[in-house]
């Protein structure tokens, strides 16, 4: 959108209110046209750069797997410590890999419950641990907490993974 002011029907406190409302300014002085960006929108937008990057890299350099699924389980984001808790090399080496395969039989099961309890409105625990398959083959044990969070606008779910196998095989000797 462009808008035109003649100068010559402004005073100077409308040019300045003209500035401070948009995001760039073009003037012609001398001749030669320039272009002005307001100082305030550089500054928000530089700061709203900085806080998205925040976001990402506490998100993307986590210790804790996150994921960010839909109510039907479909990953929307996965970052890097969830795919190496399963030995994944990309997120579409997750999405591929079908649900089942990921459990054990016994977790699987129980995920299983969980989702249909979700599906007929019934109370399910936020957090519960979880047994699953690496790509190897390895087991690993799991902490999971899952919550709902809004992402692109849309109710989705933020699933945290912490691995305790090493816990688990502590406790078992």
């Amino acid at each position: 959108v462009l808008c035109t002011y003649s100068l010559d029907c402004c005073s100077a406190a409308e040019i300045v209110d003209v500035v401070n409302n948009h995001q760039f300014v073009l003037i012609r002085r001398k001749g030669k046209w320039n272009v002005m960006e307001n100082a305030e929108y550089k500054r928000v937008k530089e700061a709203l750069r900085g806080n998205v990057e925040n976001f990402r890299r506490s998100l993307d350099d986590s210790p804790l797997g996150i994921r960010i699924v839909t109510a039907k389980g479909e990953t929307l984001y996965a970052n890097r410590a969830i795919l190496n808790i399963y030995g994944y090399t990309c997120i579409e080496e997750l999405q591929m890999t079908p649900r089942e395969k990921r459990y054990t039989p016994e977790s699987y099961a129980e995920h299983q419950v969980r989702k249909e309890k979700r599906h007929r409105g019934e109370y399910v625990p936020s957090n519960y641990e979880i047994s699953i398959l690496r790509k190897n083959g390895e087991i690993r044990h799991l902490e999971v907490f899952r919550k709902e969070v809004l992402w692109n606008g849309e109710t989705q779910f933020q699933v945290l993974y912490h691995d305790i196998t090493e816990r688990k095989q502590t406790e078992e000797t």
